[in-house]
């Protein structure tokens, strides 16, 4: 099962973490906290169970925009039923609401740049924490080469 972290929780219900974290201190939220230094962990099913209860973010509950990263709808479901929320918030007089083909791409082609530079920032990560892998590979050579050189120069004099 799933879970967020107060800042996810913050950033999906547009509203300030600490303000989650309050939640979490009154009991409104419940939340796991592992280590301090992980912070608190709301499982996907506490976090269904509070927005049932707060009347403030119930409506948020059965958006379509908000269910798709909370709940697994896929990203091009979840950008269409954006473009035909705010569609029908424009067309509030009741008229038809039409998607525009090249509004789907245009939000789409923005999606798809977000997540290559998220995977361009993650590979630069790996690239870096792969070069610090190495360099403590190569001090931790050294440091067993000067033991096993003093191992060797220890047993030569004993003898």
């Amino acid at each position: 099962m799933k879970s967020y972290s107060v800042k996810e929780i913050a950033d999906m219900l547009k509203t300030n973490p600490e303000t989650v974290r309050r939640w979490i201190r009154k009991g409104k939220l419940e939340a796991i906290q592992d280590s301090r230094k992980e912070g608190n962990l709301v499982s996907e099913q506490m976090l269904k169970r509070f927005l049932r209860v707060s009347p403030k973010y119930a409506a948020i509950l059965a958006s379509p925009a908000f269910l798709g990263p909370v709940f697994g709808i896929g990203t091009v479901a979840t950008i269409v039923s954006e473009i035909m929320m705010n569609k029908q918030q424009k067309n509030a007089n009741g008229s038809k609401t039409r998607i525009n083909i090249s509004e789907i791409k245009k939000k789409l082609k923005i999606e798809i740049d977000d997540k290559k530079q998220s995977i361009r920032r993650k590979e630069e990560r790996i690239r870096e924490l792969q070069s610090e892998i190495e360099a403590e590979k190569a001090e931790l050579e050294e440091v067993q080469q000067l033991l096993r050189s003093m191992s060797t120069k220890t047993d030569d004099a004993e003898k």
